[in-house]
C-alpha cells in the first residue's frame, strides 16, 4: 500500500470543565468528547524521494500549509523514531473550520499518524498510536477512537462511553477566533467557581441516558465576554427548538442539538440568514474515529 485516503472526523465538547494548571504548564481538564459527521479528507502517497510536503486545497485559508502544521509536524514525528526511508506527501481538503473549538488540525494530525502507520506497516496499536499522538496535541489521541469519550488528564487520558445515537446537531462558527492560550489565562484569573459534575454526566451515559442531559462548557462565558455573537447564535438555535446549545472547545463555534432532522435543517437556514458570515453546516453525532471512506477513488484524488 502506497496511497491512502481517510476521513478525519470533527469533535464537540459536550461536557468541559478546566482545572488548576499543571507543573507542565498544561490545565487539568474533564471533558466528553464527541465526534461528529464533519470531516476533513487527508490524503498520503508514499514516495521514493525524501522529504515531507503538504498541499492545502483550496479554499481553506492561507498559511495552512507550513512546517509547523500538525500533520507535517506528526509525519516528521514518524520518520524520526522509526527512521523511515523515502518521503510522505499530503493533501488536506479542509472543511472543518480553523481554530473553531471542533479538533480539526488534531484530527488531521491524527489521521496522518494512523495512515502512516498502514503505508509504512509499524504495526502500532491505538495505544501506541495514542501516545506518539499525545506528544503533538492533547486532543489527538481522542480521534483514534472518535465516537464518545470521558477524557481527563490534560485530554489525553481516555475512558469510553456508549454511543449517544444518532443525533442532529447544527454549528454555526462566528467568523473571528480567539486565542486558545488567551482564554486559559483569563480562566486563570477567574475567582473560584462551581466546576460542573462531568463524571455524574458520564455515568448517565453509561446507564443509556441520551436525552437531557445537562451539558456544560466552563470556558463559554469567558470566550463569550469577547465574542458577544456566542449568546445570538445561541438564542437562534434554542428558539428554533434545540434541546441543548453549548460552545464547543474554547470557541468560537457553537453547535445545537435536535430531536428531529426538520428542526435542524430549519435551524440551519436561521442561522446562515442571520449569521451570513459565519460557517454553519448541519451535521451528526459520529460513533467512530479515522475512518476510510466509502466510494473513494485513488486515480481520480490524485490526478492533477
Amino acid at each position: 500500500m502506497n496511497e491512502l485516503v481517510l476521513n478525519a472526523p470533527a469533535k464537540v465538547n459536550l461536557m468541559l470543565d478546566v482545572g488548576e494548571k499543571r507543573a507542565d504548564g498544561f490545565h487539568e481538564v474533564s471533558m466528553i468528547l464527541q465526534a461528529v459527521e464533519l470531516f476533513d479528507r487527508v490524503c498520503l502517497k508514499r514516495t521514493e524521494e525524501e522529504g515531507i510536503t503538504l498541499l492545502v486545497e483550496a479554499p481553506a485559508p492561507e498559511g495552512l500549509a507550513n512546517e509547523d502544521n500538525l500533520m507535517v509536524r506528526a509525519a516528521k514525528l514518524l520518520f524520526d523514531l522509526f527512521s523511515l526511508s523515502g518521503g510522505i506527501e499530503m493533501r488536506l481538503q479542509k472543511c472543518i473550520p480553523v481554530a473553531a473549538g471542533l479538533g480539526g488540525g488534531s484530527s488531521d494530525a491524527a489521521a496522518v499518524l494512523f495512515g502512516m502507520n498502514l503505508i509504512y506497516d509499524l504495526s502500532l496499536e491505538t495505544d501506541e498510536l495514542e501516545k506518539i499522538g499525545s506528544i503533538l496535541g492533547s486532543d489527538v489521541p481522542f480521534f483514534f477512537r472518535g465516537g464518545t469519550e470521558l477524557a481527563k488528564g490534560r485530554g489525553e487520558v481516555l475512558f469510553p462511553l456508549p454511543d449517544i445515537g444518532h443525533q442532529p446537531l447544527v454549528l454555526v462558527t462566528p467568523d473571528r477566533s480567539v486565542s486558545t492560550a488567551e482564554i486559559y489565562g483569563m480562566m486563570d484569573e477567574l475567582p473560584p467557581y462551581v466546576h460542573p459534575d462531568t463524571e455524574a454526566v458520564a455515568s448517565r451515559i453509561m446507564n443509556g441516558e441520551t436525552k437531557d442531559l445537562p451539558f456544560e462548557n466552563v470556558m463559554e462565558n469567558v470566550t463569550s465576554s469577547i465574542l458577544p455573537e456566542i449568546g445570538q447564535i445561541k438564542d437562534v438555535l434554542l428558539k428554533e427548538g434545540a434541546k441543548r446549545v453549548l460552545m464547543s472547545g474554547s470557541g468560537p463555534t457553537v453547535f445545537g442539538i435536535f430531536e428531529t432532522e426538520k428542526e435542524a435543517e430549519n435551524a440551519l437556514i436561521r442561522a446562515e440568514n442571520a449569521f451570513p458570515d459565519a460557517a454553519a453546516a448541519k451535521t451528526h453525532t459520529f460513533p467512530y474515529g479515522i475512518m476510510v471512506p466509502d466510494g473513494f477513488s485513488e486515480e481520480k484524488q490524485w490526478k492533477n
